[in-house]
């Protein structure tokens, strides 16, 4: 069985993000990674580690289940 993520697992993020006024790359340095990862992970083209996933549930106050959700390949 093959797991990947939604396609748009952090569009909570997204909606902190744009309800707090936080740039992505405002974001990548609270993280303590670069913006081009933190835009990797937001598009689902990258997965995020579990250290990445709890500091951005962390951050945003977005659950880490939400943070973490994965989406089941048949």
């Amino acid at each position: 069985m093959r797991y990947r993520r939604s396609k748009r697992p952090f569009s909570s993020v997204q909606k902190w993000m744009d309800a707090t006024g936080t740039s992505q790359g405002e974001l990548a340095k609270l993280l303590k990674i670069s913006q081009s990862h933190l835009s990797n992970i937001l598009s689902g083209h990258r997965r995020a580690s579990l250290v990445v996933t709890l500091r951005i549930s962390e951050t945003t106050n977005v659950p880490v289940e939400v943070v973490a959700q994965l989406a089941r390949v048949a």
